[in-house]
Formats: structure tokens, C-alpha cells, sequence
């Protein structure tokens, strides 16, 4: 069953107008109001969408655990879009040039709907590979400055989450279209831009972009 997206104008756009790579900022049910800003906490995406000329391809990060991709070729039909196997119709709405949304229905009958920015190209990262496991770095997102560990390839502590319960969190880190993801289970989506020395150049996306550094805690203890 193919997910039908109909273009949110009496005539479509050329599919060329989606051509690049788009990440989830938001996601909310109908009974949900509408965020102005994102809240620290709160269940963020994980969702990298990718079209190439009418070719797209679709991944749900699932923090390295259960992904999901697929990919294929949009398939354009009068007013719609027909691409992806799915059991939900959705409609795509492009807001303008860099926001697009995805209403769809779940299985319960709640609609849901996704919102998408898209990855300016000057943030694909041209640094020498390098590794997060085993440090530590101290970053200040918001209001909110803490302390992350990485401590192996998918788990890592935050000194802000350190307060009861398990402060333990999942993490995936992965190239896309030259561009270095970072997600987690507590922050919205990270683009890693540029390594200098002890420090790390990121830009996240909730709302709109914010440019900040983490910089490393050379004390592992």
C-alpha cells in the first residue's frame, strides 16, 4: 500500500523543488498543541527524509537498534505523490522552501503530524573522521549546560538527567548525504558541522536552527 502525499496546491511542484536532505523538528498528534519551542525532555525524532530528482529514500534511525529505511521513486499522479510502502495515507505540505509537513493518519485513527526542515549543504561535514566513544563533553544547549559521557558507540549519561531512574540514554551517530548525524533520546536532532582540537561545531534543529560547541572534558573520571 503506497503512502499518498497530495501537494497542498491545486498543482503540484516539480519534485526537483524537494531535491536535498530534510530531518523531523517537531511531531505531534491532533490533540497535541502546537510547540512554539522545544522542550528539553520531550521524545524528539529521529527521521531523516531524502529526495534526489523524484528518487527519495526514508530512514528512521530506530537508534541503531530496529532502523527503518526504504527508498524508491516518487511516482507523480495529477495533484499527488505515490511513493513508500505503508499502511497509512499522508498528505505532504510544503510550507515554503525549507519546511515541509507530513499529516497521516495512525492506526487508531489520531493524525499525526511531522514536520521537516531541510539540511543546508554547508553543514556536511568536511573534518577528518574522528570518535565520540569513551568522552567526555561539556555543552550548553538552551538554558541547560551539562556534562555528556559517550560511553561506547550508542549509549551515553548526561550530568542533567543524573537524578533518579536510570541516566543511561540511547544515541546513533551516522553519516547521510555527507552529513554527520547525531540523534539521541533526550535532544532534538544534531548535525555535527566541523572538529577543532577539543572542540565540536553543532548545529540542532527543533524549531529553528541553533549554532553551539561542546567542548571536551579532558578529566574521564
Amino acid at each position: 500500500m503506497y503512502i499518498l502525499l497530495i501537494c497542498s496546491v491545486f498543482s503540484c511542484k516539480d519534485v526537483k523543488d524537494l531535491n536535498g536532505s530534510w530531518i523531523i523538528v517537531d511531531s505531534q498528534n491532533e490533540f497535541q498543541k502546537e510547540n512554539t519551542f522545544y522542550e528539553v525532555g520531550t521524545p524528539p525524532g529521529n527521521i531523516i527524509l531524502s529526495f534526489d530528482d523524484g528518487n527519495y529514500k526514508f530512514l528512521n534511525s530506530g537508534f541503531g537498534v530496529n532502523p527503518e529505511q526504504f527508498e524508491g521513486m516518487i511516482q507523480v499522479k495529477k495533484n499527488s505523490f505515490l511513493f513508500g510502502d505503508s499502511e497509512d495515507s499522508s498528505e505532504l505540505k510544503q510550507l515554503n522552501s525549507n519546511i515541509i509537513e507530513i499529516h497521516s493518519t495512525n492506526y487508531i485513527g489520531y493524525q499525526n503530524i511531522e514536520t521537516f526542515r531541510r539540511i543546508d549543504d554547508s553543514l556536511k561535514h568536511k573534518a577528518v573522521d574522528f570518535s565520540l566513544t569513551d568522552k567526555k563533553y561539556s555543552r550548553k544547549f538552551q538554558s541547560f549546560t551539562d556534562t555528556v559521557h559517550f560511553l561506547n558507540d550508542s549509549i551515553y549519561t548526561s550530568n542533567s538527567w543524573a537524578h533518579g531512574g536510570d541516566n543511561n540514554f540511547d544515541y546513533h551517530r551516522f553519516q547521510h548525504n555527507g552529513f554527520d548525524i547525531l540523534f539521541t533520546d533526550k535532544y532534538p536532532p544534531f548535525i555535527i558541522k566541523n572538529i577543532i582540537k577539543d572542540t565540536i561545531y553543532i548545529s540542532t534543529f527543533s524549531k529553528e536552527k541553533e549554532d553551539y560547541i561542546m567542548t571536551e572534558v579532558l578529566d574521564n573520571n
